[in-house]
């Protein structure tokens, strides 16, 4: 586990992942409880990066995208 994860910025890039949880002054939920990974693609991510901190939008999108089949 990586003792500098920052709560409010994705894991994989580093960006700001506009965590609903993260930030005491919001009371509303996280974005991403509407908009849930793929388990395939969170089984891509390092071991030591899982349940540290969101995902921003772009980096779940890009994840879903390359663990996705295209259609025929």
């Amino acid at each position: 586990m990586s003792l500098n994860t920052d709560p409010k910025r994705c894991p994989l890039c580093g960006d700001g992942n506009a965590c609903g949880l993260a930030s005491p002054s919001r009371s509303a939920e996280c974005w991403c409880f509407s908009k849930p990974a793929n388990p395939d693609a969170l089984k891509r991510l390092p071991a030591d990066l899982c349940n540290q901190a969101c995902l921003c939008p772009r980096c779940l999108q890009r994840l879903h995208d390359e663990t996705t089949p295209d259609a025929p």
